[in-house]
């Protein structure tokens, strides 16, 4: 009869540690990489929007569907199928990162500070409210960013003054990779608020 070598259970032991090291050096070797947007207005003040300066605007609430209420940066893949990028993700709620892009954008476009981002205190009043409902904010893979959202405006009464609209940006990105993507939807984010920023400079100031 021959006898079982001892040395067996060892070298197993050491293969199953061998890969449990290499599996933990393959997942430190795959960062995850946090994208904001950013404000991309800046230089397209227009000195026809100087009466809105004494105006407050209220801005929000922004509507996010809940498929891209997360961290992941979606992409759309197909029709039917989206795909979330584990490794690339949004550094705050994608949600208000937009309204403080936003804010951003509209501020310098309207040349004022008095923009408040909703929900605010019930004592404030504002002369104007912006509405607006995300519709789509996705990647054509990574070639383009398309942004595409309903909005309005209602004036310190309640009552709509600019009927709901749809905005609707396609901007390539610059580079292929989630870096030129998330530049791409900064942008495509400044020219839809250039849209909202013309139709509020058009209102009148309201009555004291």
């Amino acid at each position: 009869m021959t006898a079982l070598s001892p040395r067996r259970p060892a070298s197993r032991l050491c293969l199953v540690v061998a890969v449990a090291l290499l599996l933990a050096g393959c997942t430190r070797t795959q960062p995850i990489n946090w994208y904001q947007l950013a404000a991309g207005a800046g230089g397209q003040t227009d000195a026809g929007v100087a009466a809105t300066a004494q105006l407050i605007i209220g801005l929000g609430p922004i509507i996010l569907p809940e498929f891209l209420n997360r961290q992941q940066i979606v992409t759309r893949a197909g029709a039917s199928r989206v795909e979330l990028a584990d490794r690339h993700r949004w550094a705050e709620p994608l949600q208000d990162n937009i309204a403080r892009v936003m804010r951003e954008d509209l501020a310098i476009l309207l040349g004022t500070e008095q923009i408040i981002i909703y929900p605010w205190s019930r004592g404030t009043g504002v002369d104007y409210q912006v509405k607006v409902e995300i519709v789509r904010f996705e990647g054509q893979g990574l070639e383009q960013a398309e942004l595409e959202f309903l909005w309005s405006v209602l004036d310190r009464e309640g009552e709509i003054v600019v009927p709901q609209r749809r905005s609707r940006q396609e901007v390539p990105a610059a580079s292929a990779d989630h870096e030129g993507l998330v530049k791409a939807f900064s942008e495509a984010l400044a020219r839809c608020c250039r849209e909202i920023a013309a139709e509020l400079a058009r209102l009148p100031a309201p009555r004291s």
